[in-house]
């Protein structure tokens, strides 16, 4: 359960570019965020709770998620060079070629989840921010002895991000990337105005520039278990 509100109760409302987001009256009351991405057979909800509720209404809250399928019939390299930043197509073309096609499928999970955070869509260019893995690091599941899925979070992605006056300012970023599968990854990107929150309540950033939200908790579930929950909620 993440709010009492009743299913019929739900209401929606799109931001500029079309992102969906809760009304105000009901995000006021509940303090959800959600994100939606769909790739293949797979759908996934990020759900980001109960943060607006503890913190200062100035404070500015993003959230996107994104899953994608690596497809062997997309042609990476006619790509490269209208969506990724320059470092982002150094680190790819400085990998074997084995490796390059998923490395492309990697950021663009990235990427992806970054925009849909922002709210800006592909109205936000591509090339004007980018992600690098540290040390040019390949995230490959099936060298770890975890079960997937696999989380990698900030420590291990770096992020340049947007020079554009018309960013949003102030913001820390905090990125999770993972597998569902070898085919399948995912990211989830959270963003916090920390200096809106320092501004209400002195001292409070301190907290946020260490972008120290918990590791998403992830639930691998089906359709029919979703609609049982949801008639038992509701």
């Amino acid at each position: 359960m993440h709010s009492d509100v009743l299913p019929h109760q739900w209401q929606f409302e799109y931001g500029d570019k079309g992102k969906p987001c809760l009304t105000a009256a009901l995000h006021a009351r509940c303090g959800l965020d959600f994100n939606l991405s769909h790739s293949g057979e797979w759908l996934m909800i990020g759900l980001l709770g109960g943060i607006e509720q503890k913190l200062p209404q100035e404070l500015q809250i993003a959230l996107g998620v994104d899953i994608e399928r690596q497809r062997t019939s997309t042609h990476i390299h006619s790509i490269l060079n209208h969506y990724f930043a320059q470092a982002e197509i150094n680190d790819l073309l400085a990998l074997p070629d084995v490796l390059q096609r998923q490395r492309f499928f990697d950021l663009w999970a990235l990427k992806e989840a970054f925009i849909k955070a922002t709210g800006k869509g592909l109205a936000q260019s591509l090339k004007s921010f980018s992600f690098s893995f540290n040390g040019n690091q390949v995230f490959q599941p099936e060298h770890s002895s975890e079960p997937l899925p696999l989380f990698a979070c900030n420590d291990y992605i770096d992020f340049s991000a947007p020079k554009s006056p018309e960013f949003l300012p102030q913001m820390r970023w905090q990125y999770y990337f993972g597998r569902l599968t070898c085919e399948y990854r995912f990211s989830v990107c959270i963003g916090a105005n920390a200096k809106a929150a320092q501004s209400a309540v002195p001292g409070l950033s301190s907290g946020l520039d260490d972008t120290s939200f918990s590791q998403p908790i992830m639930r691998l579930t089906t359709l029919a278990e979703l609609m049982a929950a949801d008639s038992i909620s509701g």
